[in-house]
Order: C-alpha cells, then structure tokens, then sequence
C-alpha cells in the first residue's frame, strides 16, 4: 500500500447520508459503522500500526477535523 506524497497514510472517517459512517484509507472503504465513536477507535486502532499516519473526520456539511496522529 502506498503512502502519500509526505510519506504519510491518511485515515479517514465520513459520514454518510444514511448517518453511518465510513472507515477509509485513500480511496480504499476499510469498514462501516453506526457510531461515529466506533468508526473512529477502528481507524485510529489502524492508524497506530500503520505509521505514520493521521485520521480524520469528514462531516456532511463539509467540517473536517484531525483526531489522531501517529509518528
């Protein structure tokens, strides 16, 4: 699997219209959940032993936040 131009993977966690939400590592859906909790402790327990690597969550309204980094 490739990393980014930086060297780093990025997690992501989105949020779908049906309210469930996506664990993605690029373009790649890893998993899905109903709680965004949940989805987030599943991409940052990846994230941990995939580094360097950051996750993020992706809202429907178009908010993005960082909730994990790992060197």
């Amino acid at each position: 699997m490739s990393k980014d131009f930086f060297g780093r993977y990025f997690f992501r966690v989105v949020e779908q219209a049906d309210s469930s939400w996506a664990c993605r590592r690029g373009q790649l859906d890893l998993a899905w959940f109903d709680e965004l909790e949940d989805a987030i402790e599943h991409a940052s327990g990846l994230a941990s032993v995939d580094g360097p690597s950051e996750v993020f969550v992706h809202h429907l309204d178009g908010r993005v936040r960082a909730v994990a980094t790992f060197d």
